[in-house]
């Protein structure tokens, strides 16, 4: 296994370059070493990046690495995984990272920055609260991951004093030794707020703050929706890979091997924005009109008999009822569109088309010609904002992921449901073409838990759940994360501790205090949890020994009562 010293400094290394050549074949190198499919060249990054010398990104560098090793050294098949949860904020960063360090749990092996939770908090750089539609400011993402580090890496140079300290017990140096405050942060970058050069903005600002690994979705910046919302609208697979492409790009800049994940919302997005990529064109609903048929001029001249026509094809395989404003819209259907699409460049599979429906609807050759010609001249179903409307579903969400799949680490695709089953399907068919291809999966809040396991699974459900993410594992769902936890563990924490507070005051409080003593929680102390050592040592290095400056010391100095 690759130590994480010698990784840094040969990547800083490729970083150093006094021409442009240098760099173009120091970037060539990175190219070979990191084996992700880029569309450009290494000369053009070369050129994106400054003559002068700035600060090599090594969080980012350095906990990609972390991660990528994680996700490296496990089986496809194995019930490991990468394992992350939602911080609300820097306090709770350090608090999970620490969590476990008293137990023989493991240590959570990266931290999560929602998009939800940077609207919802406050702590956005509006410092307002809003819901999951990219209200927010663009820059209050890359500003949290710069808090969260700046944060993480005091409270290791905390740990670094109370290591060496003679006043530290034995067991808390254990435990200190067992945490590693250098960890991961997947950020959400929601659509990219805006176009290729707004998402490789924001990439390259949060690659700069530390953050391994950046997820994308598919749906249109604008009217970006929480993906457990109505409302959504998807960009064409185009314009999706075109930002995916920016995202690595603004990570090949600063010379970092970010992690990618690629987000779907197209099993449950019911709109797009656009119908110019082929491969969204088979999801989008055509409306078979009555009029079409019965204004054809072979109706008119009696050689097309219209109304049974019509009625064989409400009863065929290829036509649905699209039900909307509890009215039953006659649609193309999906294996229909496909062999139109087909057939435009195939012609045999034209020939099969017009033979099929000479046989299923009755009709000769001429007829069925004509039919071809009417149907493949179905206008799109349209919402009167002009948006196309969109045949969602786990089908669409694998085409998006099997056309995404080259240009990204892992895949997410956004369910309703913790279903297994509906996981496993959407696994298999990626990986019959990507046999190799890991998944990220959202372990939502946004879904009832308990009450769709106990469904499911009746008197089992306790079970199911326990064994869910290690099932999901083995599907090859090799990332995993609850969006939200921070959020929802300081609600209800905090609404218990002030009820109990409100009825048995100061001994309810003494009880969170204990609580935190025999957890190890290292908030216990709060004055040397912050660091109040460490500045103490700075002014006495500063005003010199026997200082009555300092701060952790003297009658009103209260920390010795923790110890």
């Amino acid at each position: 296994m690759k130590k994480l010293s010698d990784y840094l400094e040969k990547q800083t290394k490729l970083l150093l370059a006094d021409s442009i050549g240098k760099m173009t074949k120091n970037i060539e190198f990175f190219f070979k070493q990191t084996k992700h499919l880029r569309e450009y060249k290494a000369k053009d990054v070369a050129l994106l990046r400054s003559e002068y010398v700035s600060n090599p990104c090594w969080i980012a560098m350095a906990t990609a690495f972390k991660m990528r090793q994680k996700l490296d050294s496990m089986s496809l098949k194995s019930k490991e995984r990468f394992r992350a949860l939602g911080t609300l904020n820097p306090t709770q960063a350090r608090a999970m990272v620490e969590a476990t360090s008293f137990s023989d749990a493991d240590p959570l092996d990266g931290l999560y920055l929602s998009g939800w939770q940077e609207a919802s908090s406050g702590e956005n750089t509006y410092a307002a609260m809003f819901p999951d539609q990219s209200i927010y400011p663009v820059n209050s993402v890359p500003e949290k991951i710069k808090k969260i580090n700046t944060v993480l890496h005091a409270a290791d140079r905390i740990k670094t004093q109370q290591l060496q300290s003679k006043k530290t017990k034995k067991e808390v140096k254990e435990a200190l030794k067992k945490i590693d405050y250098q960890s991961p942060i997947i950020a959400d970058i929601e659509a990219g707020f805006g176009q290729e050069i707004h998402t490789f903005q924001l990439a390259l600002e949060c690659i700069k703050s530390g953050a391994a690994c950046l997820h994308l979705e598919d749906q249109d910046g604008s009217l970006k929706k929480c993906g457990h919302m109505g409302g959504k609208v998807k960009v064409p697979m185009h314009q999706y890979i075109t930002k995916l492409k920016a995202v690595r790009l603004a990570a090949d800049v600063l010379g970092t091997n970010t992690v990618i994940i690629g987000r779907t919302d197209a099993r449950g997005t019911r709109l797009i924005n656009s119908v110019s990529d082929d491969r969204d064109d088979k999801f989008c609903m055509k409306e078979l009109k009555k009029s079409a048929i019965f204004t054809h001029p072979a109706a008119i001249k009696n050689e097309l008999n219209s109304t049974a026509l019509w009625n064989k094809l409400l009863e065929s395989p290829y036509v649905d009822l699209y039900s909307l404003n509890n009215q039953d819209i006659p649609i193309l259907s999906s294996s229909l569109r496909t062999q139109l699409m087909q057939a435009e460049t195939d012609s045999t599979i034209y020939e099969k088309l017009i033979k099929q429906f000479q046989n299923k609807l009755s009709l000769n050759e001429k007829q069925a010609r004509v039919l071809f010609h009417i149907i493949s001249a179905s206008d799109y179903l349209r919402t009167k904002d002009g948006y196309y409307r969109y045949q969602a579903g786990l089908d669409a969400a694998i085409e998006v992921a099997i056309s995404i799949s080259p240009y990204v680490d892992l895949i997410w695709f956004e369910t309703s449901n913790p279903d297994l089953e509906e996981a496993k399907q959407f696994a298999k068919a990626v990986h019959k073409k990507y046999p190799k291809q890991a998944f990220h999966y959202n372990c939502s809040p946004s879904f009832n838990w308990s009450k769709h396991f106990k469904k499911i699974h009746k008197k089992n459900w306790k079970k199911e759940l326990e064994t869910f993410n290690e099932k999901l594992a083995q599907y090859g769902f090799k990332s995993q994360k609850i969006t939200l936890f921070g959020m929802h563990v300081v609600n209800q924490a905090i609404k218990e501790r002030v009820i109990d507070y409100q009825k048995r005051n100061m001994a309810a409080y003494s009880e969170l205090q204990d609580a935190e003593k025999k957890s190890g929680n290292r908030s216990f102390e709060h004055q040397s949890f912050v660091g109040v050592d460490v500045w103490s040592a700075i002014t006495e290095l500063c005003a010199g020994a026997g200082s009555e400056l300092l701060a952790n010391s003297g009658d009103s100095a209260t920390m010795d009562q923790f110890n």
